[in-house]
């Protein structure tokens, strides 16, 4: 590391996070590798354009992603397994991303010179480094930072590699920003939109809640036919599942049991039981208070921690108390009674029992004899030569699998190989699976039977709805003949004022992009609108005031306003380009590997 950052501070860590218009660059670098060695081809996680990925540079991003939630949420932090999944994904797109945006610079010839980096070195200072060259208000030293790099004797490598990494992505920002083009019109629609404001009076007229309307089979086959698209029922996979769970033994049990029991003798010997709970306790909500559960009444806890909570003495602690959460510990800090209610103030330590190294060898074991027998047979021969038994499953794309729940990892590769394709190892939280994908099942069209209540409900809403309309534009015609407001008291309808709002403030009850928010700023004043649909009512409007955009304001914030729309054009720009090489690219995912 950097001898100046190593006299500055105790530990550095150099995780470079690069935010370029709202993307994040990692592991910057993948190159070609020889495929040729079995330890290679073990290592290699998918392949971008025939570039095989080493799983080092996924698992970087991986862990840095870990790192980030775990900064965020504690120390104690355990990714769920949809978190989890999460996770693996995003660090798989980050992997991709970094890849393709390097490839893409280099076909723009993009190229970074010694003159240009050091350039960009002294003008943007690493931010770690502007935290460790300060003065003595504790602000950034330009002068400091500008002197130590001009010191031989420092050792600036990562600083240079990070600035090799970093300046070809502000080269390429440059470029493609440079084909954004900003009107004068735009830049005064922007700041009209972010200070020009109007008030306006609105009658709602919303959509009969209910109809005696039956629709005839003509009208139902005529909805059939022109909303197809929406009948489908979604392609499925049937699948044949081995599941190994992931449990813990009688022996586990055991030695968690043996282990409370110390942590018991511990406290008795005189180390206090909250000092205990936050050292061993693995109840993350409670450890950090000492395991205070406050206080509580029969009902609110497991039977068997309630059962011996209140069968304590205060002060007293209990021997370990076995719960579908783990083993505990319990100490009676107070009782009371409350209402006629008898309530116990405890706290407790809790250790989960989870599978030990020598379940969890056995499980590594079984696992293996899966693989070798597979792969040396079929899978069904492998699964009964062991012993084991499968289940037959019918699933759609990320939906719930019975007996299992939601298991984006089974549901990724059912949908992403062919059939006959037998899956390795997929590990989740309780279990490791082993699947066989036996039938694809193509999307179709839902027969017109089965979905004829929904056909009716929808031709319903479109009765009601069109029956909404022409009752409002008779209403907008009597108000046209008189005012808004007569008409409104003519039939029982209610005359609703907002305040002066802006298009990108609008009032309670609508969002900047509705119908009625563009409506009440395009409206000439006093002008009755058309009936607006938003949502289930259509709005009759009409704009009694609004503000003249200050020009002097705006041309204090001018510059401003076109910077920010610079900035969110050449986001897009970026992204569509990205897009453009993701969508031709030819990526090959071989994270969860098939056996067959």
């Amino acid at each position: 590391m950097l001898k100046v950052l190593r006299e500055k501070t105790k530990t550095i860590l150099w995780i470079v996070i690069v935010a370029f218009v709202g993307t994040i660059f990692v592991a910057w670098g993948m190159g070609n590798r020889d495929s040729n060695t079995q330890d290679n081809k073990s290592n290699i996680v998918g392949s971008v354009n025939g570039v095989e990925i080493d799983r080092s540079i996924y698992s970087r991003n991986k862990s840095m992603l870990y790192n980030q939630l775990k900064e965020e949420r504690g120390d104690n932090y355990t990714p769920g397994e949809t978190e989890e999944y999460m996770i693996d994904n995003q660090a798989w797109e980050m992997t991709i991303q970094d890849f393709l945006f390097r490839e893409g610079i280099n076909k723009l010839g993009i190229s970074v010179t010694d003159k240009e980096l050091v350039s960009f070195l002294r003008n943007n200072p690493h931010p770690s480094l502007q935290e460790t060259f300060t003065d003595n208000k504790g602000n950034f030293s330009y002068q400091e930072y500008l002197k130590a790099l001009s010191d031989p004797s420092n050792d600036w490598t990562d600083l240079e590699n990070w600035g090799r990494q970093t300046l070809p992505k502000f080269k390429l920002e440059t470029l493609l920003s440079a084909k954004v083009n900003i009107s004068e019109r735009e830049v005064l629609e922007q700041f009209k939109k972010e200070t020009v404001k109007v008030k306006a009076k609105y009658v709602s007229i919303p959509f009969e809640e209910r109809s005696d309307f039956e629709p005839s089979e003509k009208e139902l086959s005529e909805q059939y036919k022109k909303l197809s698209d929406e009948f489908v029922e979604p392609e499925k996979r049937k699948i044949k599942l081995l599941e190994i769970k992931y449990e813990p033994t009688q022996r586990d049990f055991r030695e968690v049991r043996n282990s409370m029991n110390e942590i018991k003798s511990e406290i008795l010997d005189g180390t206090d039981f909250i000092e205990a709970a936050k050292n061993y306790s693995q109840d993350l909500k409670t450890a950090e208070n000492g395991g205070d559960l406050g206080f509580f009444g029969k009902g609110q806890m497991d039977p068997e921690f309630e059962k011996a909570a209140f069968s304590l003495s205060i002060g007293e602690i209990s021997d370990p108390v076995k719960t579908e959460a783990g083993y505990h510990l319990i100490k009676v800090e107070d009782k009371k009674t409350e209402n006629g209610e008898e309530k116990v103030h405890a706290r407790h330590i809790l250790m989960k029992v989870t599978p030990g190294y020598e379940t969890q060898d056995s499980l590594s074991t079984i696992v293996r004899n899966v693989i070798e027998k597979v792969e040396s047979t079929s899978f069904e021969e492998g699964v009964k030569a062991l012993g084991l038994s499968t289940k037959e499953i019918q699933l759609t794309r990320h939906s719930f699998i019975e007996g299992i729940g939601y298991s984006p990892k089974i549901s990724d590769f059912a949908f992403n190989h062919d059939k006959g394709s037998v899956s390795s190892a997929i590990e989740t939280n309780n279990s490791i699976y082993f699947l066989k994908i036996l039938k694809i099942i193509p999307e179709s069209k839902k027969p017109f039977e089965e979905i004829k209540d929904e056909l009716k409900d929808k031709v319903i809403k479109e009765k009601l709805e069109h029956g909404a309309l022409e009752k409002s534009k008779k209403l907008r015609k009597e108000a046209l003949d008189g005012s808004l407001e007569s008409m409104a008291e003519n039939n029982n309808l209610q005359v609703v004022e907002t305040p002066l709002f802006t298009r990108n403030n609008p009032p309670e009850g609508f969002n900047p992009n509705s119908l009625f928010t563009k409506a009440c700023h395009l409206l000439p004043l006093n002008t009755l609108s058309k009936p607006v649909k938003v949502s289930n009512s259509y709005y009759i409007i009409i704009v009694t005031e609004r503000t003249e955009p200050d020009m002097t304001k705006f041309s204090e914030n001018r510059e401003e306003i076109i910077t920010e729309i610079r900035r969110n054009k050449t986001r897009q720009v970026i992204s569509d380009w990205y897009s453009e090489l993701r969508d031709n690219a030819e990526i090959k995912d071989y994270r969860i590997k098939t056996l067959k």
